[in-house]
C-alpha cells in the first residue's frame, strides 16, 4: 500500500471515527431518553436524526449501530497508523486487509442507506457523513489491481490478526500485530458495553438543577437573557374558537409560549417536562400552546414530507378545544401519550373525544376555519424564524436549549427577581 494512499485512508478513517463518536453520543441521548434539546427535527423533512435514532433499525441487541461504527473506525485507524510496512509483504498485507475493511464499510453504508430510504423515510446527518467516509475509503483502498484473491488474502490475514491478539506471538512483525489484536478485543468490550453508559453518566447534564453548580446555572440564565426579546401575538379566551389554548391566568408574571408538533418525539418529551417544571409555580406562570407541525400538508415551508399526521393531530386538538377548551388539553395529552402516531391512533382519539358532540366535532374537522388558525400559528412561527420543534419562549425570549435544566434555571431566576 503506497504511503500517500495510506495517509489519505488513515485521515479518512479518523474522520469516520470522529463522526461515529458524535453519532453515538446523539443516539444514546435519544435511546436513553436523556436528550431533550435542541431538537434535530429538520424543517425540510429530508434529515431527521431523531427519527433514525429512535427506529428499531438503529440498534443490534440493544447496542447502537453507531457503537459498532465507532469500533470499526477505531480499529481501521489503528491498523493504518500502527501496522508495520517495512517490507513489500507487509505493505501488501496491509493493502489486502484495508481492502476487506473498506469493502465491509461500503456494504454496511449501502445497507443503512437503503434502510433509511425504504424503511425509515429519513436520513441522519452523521450517518450521511459516514457514507461519504466509506466511499472515500473504498476509492482509496480498493484500487487496481483488484481481485477476489486479494479479498481472500486480506480476510485470512484479518483472521490471523485477531488470533495473534489472543495467543500473543512475540517475534518480528507478529509482536506489533498481536498488540493491535489485543486493542481490538479491549476496544470491543469497552465501546460496545461501556461507552453508552458512560456517555449517559458523564456527557449529559444532571437530571436535577440542584446538582448543577451555581456558576453553570448563571451561564444558562445569561444565555436566555442574551436572546432578543420579541412580541408574540396571543389570543385570549375572549377570541372564542380563535383563542390560543393556554393554562394559567392571563395576569401571570411569566408567560411561556411553545411552538410544538404533535408528531415530534422531542415535543412529546417537552410536554411532560413543561408540565413538571411549571406545576410548582402555580398561578405565577401562563403556558400557551402554538401549533408548528412539520407536515407538508399544512406547512408550506417544508420541501418534502416529514411528519404524516402532525397537521391532522393539530386539527383534532383545536376542534376539540372549539367544543370545550378543556377538551383541547385532553386531546393534547391523548395524542402525546400515543407510542406511535398514525391514522388508527387519531381515529381512536377522535372517537374518545366525540362523546355527545360527534356532529359538531365532525363539522369542525370538515370546515377550513381551524386549519386556517393552525396556519396562522405557523406563519407566526416563521416570522419568528422558528425552524425546529419544540421552540420555547419565556417572556418573549427564546430558550436556547429546550431542556429541563435550562427551563428550571430561567424560571427560578424570574421568580426570585
Amino acid at each position: 500500500m503506497k504511503s500517500a494512499h495510506r495517509i489519505l485512508a488513515a485521515l479518512t478513517a479518523l474522520c469516520g471515527l470522529g463522526l461515529a463518536v458524535l453519532s453515538l453520543i446523539h443516539d444514546v441521548g435519544v435511546l436513553r431518553d436523556v436528550l431533550t434539546g435542541p431538537s434535530f427535527c429538520s424543517i425540510d423533512g429530508f434529515f431527521d436524526c431523531e427519527k433514525v435514532a429512535a427506529s428499531p433499525y438503529s440498534t443490534i441487541h440493544g447496542i447502537p449501530i453507531s457503537a459498532f461504527a465507532l469500533l470499526f473506525y477505531l480499529c481501521f485507524s489503528a491498523l493504518l497508523l500502527l501496522h508495520p510496512s517495512r517490507t513489500d509483504s507487509q505493505r501488501q498485507r496491509l493493502a489486502d486487509i484495508s481492502a476487506v475493511l473498506a469493502l465491509t464499510g461500503l456494504l454496511a453504508s449501502v445497507a443503512m442507506f437503503c434502510i433509511s430510504t425504504l424503511l425509515i423515510g429519513a436520513y441522519c446527518l452523521y450517518c450521511s457523513g459516514l457514507y461519504l467516509v466509506s466511499l472515500v475509503l473504498a476509492f482509496t483502498c480498493l484500487r487496481p489491481p483488484f481481485s477476489f484473491k486479494r479479498l481472500i488474502s486480506g480476510a485470512s490475514a484479518l483472521i490471523w490478526f485477531g488470533s495473534l491478539g489472543l495467543i500473543g506471538h512475540r517475534q518480528g512483525w507478529n509482536r506489533s500485530i498481536a498488540r493491535l489484536g489485543m486493542l481490538v478485543i479491549v476496544a470491543a468490550a469497552f465501546f460496545l458495553y461501556q461507552a453508552p453508559e458512560m456517555i449517559v453518566r458523564y456527557y449529559y447534564k444532571p437530571k436535577s438543577i440542584d446538582e448543577v453548580p451555581d456558576a453553570a446555572v448563571g451561564e444558562l440564565v445569561l444565555g436566555w437573557r442574551e436572546q432578543p426579546k420579541v412580541e408574540i401575538p396571543l389570543k385570549t379566551a375572549a377570541a372564542g374558537s380563535d383563542q390560543d389554548y393556554a393554562l394559567g391566568p392571563e395576569s401571570a408574571e411569566i408567560t411561556i409560549v411553545e411552538f410544538s408538533d404533535f408528531e415530534c418525539p422531542f415535543c412529546k418529551k417537552a410536554s411532560y417536562m413543561l408540565k413538571e417544571a411549571i406545576e410548582p409555580y402555580g398561578s405565577k406562570i401562563r403556558f400557551v400552546f402554538k401549533n408548528f407541525p412539520l407536515d407538508q400538508s399544512c406547512n408550506e415551508l417544508l420541501k418534502g414530507q416529514m411528519h404524516l399526521y402532525a397537521c391532522k393531530a393539530a386539527l383534532i386538538a383545536r376542534c376539540a378545544g372549539e367544543q370545550n377548551p378543556d377538551l383541547f388539553w385532553a386531546a393534547h395529552d391523548a395524542i402525546f401519550s400515543e407510542e406511535e402516531l398514525n391514522q388508527a391512533a387519531l381515529d381512536r382519539i377522535l372517537q374518545e373525544l366525540s362523546g355527545q358532540a360527534v356532529g359538531e366535532l365532525q363539522q369542525c374537522l370538515a370546515s377550513p376555519h381551524q386549519m386556517d388558525r393552525i396556519k396562522e400559528d405557523i406563519n407566526t412561527g416563521l416570522e419568528l424564524e422558528v425552524r425546529s420543534t419544540p421552540t420555547i419562549y419565556i417572556n418573549g425570549r427564546k430558550l436556547p436549549r429546550a431542556d429541563k435544566i435550562t427551563l428550571e434555571a430561567v424560571l427560578r431566576h424570574l421568580t426570585k427577581n
